[in-house]
């Protein structure tokens, strides 16, 4: 009341200004957050099919020797890391589905480097139904296995951790070494 009509205007435009900044900061953050499930959907399409590659030949290979329960064995473990993969196009999951990828994936590796390490997964019981982004713990045990292995003399340990401490969960990749 009793405003002029210049500092009407000024206040009018100044608000449709932070209108349009909102507007802005909002597409910027939606075009960030497309370009980032584009790299993770890349990354996904370049790392599935060497993986799937090795493991099918390996499969093969197994087959031709008779060893015919260790390639069921397999199988079982290659169809449980993709449907867990899947997840009907979620991206978080559950912490146990998470688990149960990593152990299926461990499963092939095993196999494929004839038993070279252990793996010990220690988990918290209440950490199972919780949340988690999907395809987290496997990038990790993969670089564990292809670089920690790569100038190890003996056998490799690795140990995968979930836990909840502070109210907050932590999943981890403890350590690959050689056992004492």
């Amino acid at each position: 009341v009793g405003w002029s009509q210049e500092l009407t205007t000024l206040g009018t435009e100044f608000n449709e200004m932070l209108d349009r900044m909102q507007v802005m900061a909002q597409e910027e953050l939606q075009h960030k957050m497309l370009v980032e499930r584009t790299e993770y959907k890349m990354l996904q399409a370049q790392i599935n099919p060497h993986f799937l590659y090795n493991t099918l030949s390996s499969i093969v290979w197994m087959i031709e020797k008779g060893r015919a329960e260790e390639s069921v064995n397999m199988i079982g473990a290659l169809s449980r890391l993709f449907r867990i993969s899947l997840s009907k196009g979620r991206t978080i999951i559950r912490v146990g589905d998470e688990l149960e990828h990593a152990k299926s994936y461990l499963t092939i590796q095993k196999v494929r480097y004839k038993n070279k390490f252990t793996v010990t997964f220690d988990t918290d019981p209440e950490v199972l139904e919780l949340s988690t982004v999907k395809l987290i713990i496997q990038p990790l045990l993969e670089n564990a296995i292809y670089h920690g292995m790569e100038f190890m003399d003996g056998d490799g340990e690795i140990t995968v951790r979930s836990q909840i401490r502070d109210g907050q969960l932590y999943l981890s990749l403890i350590h690959i070494s050689e056992p004492t």
